[in-house]
């Protein structure tokens, strides 16, 4: 089962975790639109603009609960700070009541 991919803004939501067909997941996430501008409005809200940590990458694989909770599955980084950062995003982060449940992956490269 490949994995859709929703890109909203700079942040590019990674959604796996469907039993359906390839057409059903899109329709799938479709309907989940709201779901997510809204889940990738509130990471982008609890992202500092600038940081003291060096330039790396993160990535944390998380999952969106129904009612719009989240819980962080795992973060990894170039250095423990940048993994802790994204976790601490991520886990910070709501989505809104009328999601339902996924599993997602979200990058964060800091310059």
């Amino acid at each position: 089962m490949k994995p859709s991919l929703i890109v909203l803004g700079v942040f590019m939501l990674s959604l796996s975790g469907f039993n359906a067909s390839a057409s059903d997941n899109r329709g799938a996430a479709h309907s989940q639109s709201p779901c997510f501008a809204a889940l990738a409005e509130s990471i982008r809200r609890h992202t500092p603009g600038s940081t003291r940590l060096s330039p790396g990458y993160a990535e944390a694989t998380f999952q969106v609960r129904p009612g719009g909770r989240v819980s962080v599955v795992a973060a990894a980084g170039s250095t423990p700070e940048h993994a802790a950062l994204i976790h601490w995003i991520i886990a910070s982060s709501r989505g809104p009541k009328n999601c339902s449940e996924h599993l997602l992956h979200q990058s964060l490269t800091l310059h």
